[in-house]
């Protein structure tokens, strides 16, 4: 078995992979902003920035649960206030295949190719179908979440 379930008082290590954490969508180009008459307004980021550059602002914004692999190194998880998380997805979704390789010196060359084309995917292999997520073949995007938890 690869992946272990953790206990819940186990402190955070680096590959714990969490189900329903927050991931917020935005775009700088459109965000939907609440002024201080609570209007939402459709702005810019560029827009807020000229308004008034140095105050916050509240705005509207999607968020969706997703799964998540922690890439904090261990000590830095034990001693630190925030974590780096990466968005873990379906390995052929997330690399844009229209149908899984038919063997396993196929599943080998696809993962080659694509660790050279497009090297921020890290490869999750699968596991026993009695672990809760990994039944099947997985990737993690380096760079997708960071989430502060104080």
């Amino acid at each position: 078995m690869i992946y272990e379930a953790v206990g819940a008082t186990e402190p955070v290590q680096q590959g714990d992979i969490f189900r329903n954490i927050p991931r917020v969508d935005f775009s700088l180009s459109s965000l939907a902003v609440i002024d201080k008459d609570d209007e939402l307004k459709a702005m810019t980021w560029r827009d807020v920035l000229t308004s008034n550059p140095d105050a916050p602002i509240s705005a509207v914004l999607a968020v969706k649960p997703v799964t998540a692999i922690v890439i904090t190194q261990n000590c830095d998880a034990a001693r630190g206030q925030t974590l780096s998380l990466c968005q873990v997805e379906d390995y052929l979704e997330a690399t844009n295949q229209s149908s899984p390789p038919r063997s396993a010196k196929a599943w080998q060359s696809l993962l080659m190719r694509m660790s050279r084309q497009n090297p921020r995917f890290f490869y999750l292999p699968t596991d026993s179908p009695s672990v809760w997520l990994l039944d099947q073949r997985l990737t993690s995007a380096w760079s997708c979440l960071s989430r502060d938890w104080t």
